[in-house]
């Protein structure tokens, strides 16, 4: 049980005091220990409609319990089995990690690192990632793109979208660790959320939920003693004073680019400024409806609107509220809500619970089980320092180290599907990892379309990625086959 008198205790950063480095760092590790949590709990349940959809997945509802189960990916014609662990976590946690990679000792992003390599690398091993943050990773490796001004089309279903229309909630689910490096210095937090979320979305919907999202979590980690009903009227007398950060020169680039005739970012802004205090309003007026209607009421769970920026911020403020005092019961709520963006709102719900409570709240079978526990800790550490500005550099980048010969290269071991369980491999973003295990699997349903080898990778650094390659049928002769545990092991020094 956490110690009543850190909850709620507004933290004043004097840097020299032990307890005050101590209870912040309690609740940024909570933040995002508790969000990793949420997001593995919540993944299964994404695409569930009703209760008995889990089964197909090899789980029962509700979801109370970190599990194995399997997850279908790769459409019609390219279908294969993703088998996840228990603990595994989704392109939630994956994107929150990359950016606080990407987060200076200041307390601002590097974002050409955040575009040019995260993202880039991020396509290799994503799991669950959405259409449209996969497009702008795609976009992002372009060699000649600059991160203001990566615009780019996709596709979702049959509609043929621009970068200006992505308005989904990929960027919010992505800024905790911005709010966590800036606790006491809320105007560098809004505006590195800003940047940061033009590199991935154009739309004001994206924009606006990731830069509420920030400052609710900023204010929680800072503590307050307000009732939910001051907070919200806080929070939304913010809202309505939001203006685009246009004297900022990144920003002042990114606006000449977005900005086409007919079409004005700062024109359409206030329109979505007024849908979102609209939304705080919904969220303060519900009482004691069920959460269910609150995301109802909010679109939450309407297909067209279940992923939007603004609703997913509103929704998962609404759930932190409904139970700020029980990490526990907001987390199984929030992943059972089936119809919703299970995962992606319940980890920025509980992102903001582990920080109102601090990691202690946070139930040790969960955290016990939970996937790169230590990696997750040692950023905590990382953005304590910042927020103190305490830190001289960024230990959690990896050190990559110079790169061995081309059969240790672990890209180019995959793309030729030669790939060796308990064998070190180099990756040019994050140095050595060892392979724990190689799988390979035929794709296609009715006929076989050609082969993926999946390998999932610890690192030295703290992190396990999971990996896939596809090979077509008309490859597959040409490439050596896959080789199991009985490989012998080959050592290196870097």
């Amino acid at each position: 049980m956490t110690d009543p008198r850190h909850v709620g205790q507004i933290i004043v950063l004097e840097p020299e005091r032990q307890d005050v480095r101590d209870v912040l760092h309690e609740r940024i590790a909570g933040a995002l220990l508790g969000a990793a949590i949420a997001d593995a709990l919540g993944w299964p349940t994404e695409f569930a409609k009703k209760p008995d959809d889990l089964r197909i997945v090899g789980l029962t509802y509700p979801v109370t319990e970190f599990r194995a189960w399997h997850k279908r990916t790769g459409g019609r014609f390219f279908a294969r089995t993703d088998n996840v662990q228990p603990g595994d976590y989704s392109d939630d946690t994956q994107l929150a990690l990359a950016l606080a990679r990407s987060i200076s000792p200041d307390g601002t992003v590097d974002n050409d690192r955040f575009a040019r390599q995260e993202l880039r690398y991020w396509l290799d091993y994503a799991r669950g990632g959405g259409a449209t943050v996969m497009a702008a990773a795609k976009a992002a490796a372009r060699a000649k793109t600059d991160w203001r001004r990566n615009f780019f089309r996709y596709k979702r279903g049959n509609r043929d979208l621009d970068y200006r229309d992505a308005g989904a909630n990929g960027a919010a689910m992505r800024m905790a660790p911005i709010a966590l490096a800036n606790v006491n210095h809320a105007d560098r937090a809004y505006v590195e959320a800003w940047k940061n979320a033009v590199v991935t979305h154009g739309h004001p919907r994206a924009i606006l939920g990731a830069v509420v999202y920030a400052e609710t979590l900023r204010r929680v980690t800072h503590g307050h003693t307000q009732t939910n009903a001051a907070f919200l009227a806080d929070l939304r007398g913010w809202v309505r004073d939001i203006q685009v950060p246009s004297q900022d020169p990144d920003m002042r680039f990114w606006l000449d680019g977005w900005n086409i005739p007919g079409q004005r970012f700062e024109t359409l802004w206030p329109e979505f400024v007024t849908e979102m205090d609209e939304m705080l309003a919904t969220v303060s007026g519900t009482g004691d409806q069920p959460l269910g209607e609150v995301y109802r009421r909010l679109g939450c769970l309407t297909p067209a609107t279940k992923g939007s920026g603004t609703a997913s911020v509103a929704a998962a403020i609404a759930l932190f509220l409904r139970h700020s005092d029980d990490f526990e019961r907001l987390t199984l709520e929030g992943a059972n809500l089936l119809g919703s963006d299970t995962d992606t709102i319940t980890a920025m719900a509980a992102s903001l619970s582990g920080a109102w409570l601090g990691y202690v709240a946070i139930p040790e079978r969960w955290a016990s089980l939970m996937a790169d526990y230590t990696y997750l800790n040692q950023v905590a550490e990382y953005l304590t320092l910042v927020t103190l500005r305490h830190a001289r550099s960024n230990p959690i980048v990896p050190k990559v180290g110079q790169a061995p010969p081309e059969p240790m290269h672990l890209l180019g071991a995959m793309k030729r599907q030669d790939i060796l369980d308990r064998r070190p491999y180099w990756h040019p973003l994050f140095g050595i990892g060892r392979v724990l295990k190689a799988e390979s699997q035929h794709v296609g349903l009715k006929q076989p379309r050609g082969r993926v080898v999946m390998a999932t990778v610890q690192f030295d650094f703290g992190q396990t990625c999971k990996f896939s390659s596809f090979q077509s049928v008309a490859s597959i002769k040409k490439a050596p086959r896959l080789r199991g545990s009985k490989a012998p092991q080959i050592r290196f020094d870097l």
